[in-house]
């Protein structure tokens, strides 16, 4: 019992570290090439930089082998999994895409693209299998590892203070942590990170490529938005990591 105690601390710890690594990342990587206006190309050259980071330390400290797709639950079963994904698609993304601006889709793809395969990479592929790896037995240590993943997601953004207002900074990490869980959900549900890849490419894009990226950050914050993205996310989160189908998962996975 004390062993598991400490087994499991020790993999918070390394998890909360790692998590401090990339904060302090963000923030060295966008200070490193500041004389770039913010641009597509500065976007994919940070992403390059932060990967290049993680994936040495994936090889040499948390050595997690990163699910990228399932090869156990068929496609079929991923994709009836995702129906409440599909669903919010429809209402909230779907809108969006009849706002676009042909200006912004260019930019508004590369800064999704590279947002949602790089902070997925990291947070759901690494941390987060790393806890899933080391600790996840049942409900209680899957919420634990999800709830602390989804808070360095959000943290993560902190250093976008660096081009933006401190007030709308906050407003994005909190938003943020809450878009993590559902992020999270997808990934702890079907076990394939593309499906994670694939909802947080498509929640930046719809939103870039209808507002522009310096629009995006310079609109007015809403609560009502706020408690909606919670009520939201929340909702859809625990929908898709229900214990009647988590438990079988986590199971066969620990055998």
């Amino acid at each position: 019992r004390l062993r598991d105690l400490m087994k499991t601390k020790k993999a918070y710890v390394q998890i909360a570290f790692q998590g401090l690594v990339l904060f302090f990342a963000l923030f060295i990587t966008k200070f490193l090439l500041a004389f770039m206006d913010p641009s597509p190309l500065r976007s994919v050259l940070q992403g390059i930089l932060i990967f290049a980071l993680f994936y040495l330390i994936n090889q040499q400290i948390l050595k997690v082998k990163v699910s990228y797709y399932s090869q156990i639950q068929p496609l079929k079963t991923q994709i009836n999994a995702l129906i409440p994904l599909w669903i919010f698609m429809l209402l909230a993304n779907l809108p969006l895409f009849f706002e676009a601006k042909l200006e912004y889709i260019f930019d508004a793809f590369v800064y999704s693209f590279v947002a949602g395969l790089l902070e997925e990479y990291v947070v759901r592929g690494l941390f987060l299998g790393y806890l899933e790896e080391h600790i996840v037995r049942d409900m209680k240590s899957l919420w634990l590892s999800l709830l602390l993943t989804s808070f360095i997601f959000g943290l993560a953004h902190t250093s976008n203070i660096l081009t933006q207002p401190l007030d709308y900074t906050l407003f994005q990490i909190v938003t943020s942590t809450v878009g993590g869980l559902f992020y999270g959900a997808i990934y702890l549900r079907t076990r394939s990170l593309v499906w994670a890849m694939f909802a947080h490419f498509l929640q930046d894009f719809s939103s870039l490529a209808s507002q522009g990226n310096i629009e995006a950050v310079q609109q007015d914050i809403s609560w009502f938005l706020l408690f909606f993205a919670i009520i939201v996310f929340g909702s859809l989160s625990c929908i898709l990591i229900r214990p009647k189908y988590m438990v079988p998962i986590i199971q066969e996975r620990n055998y």
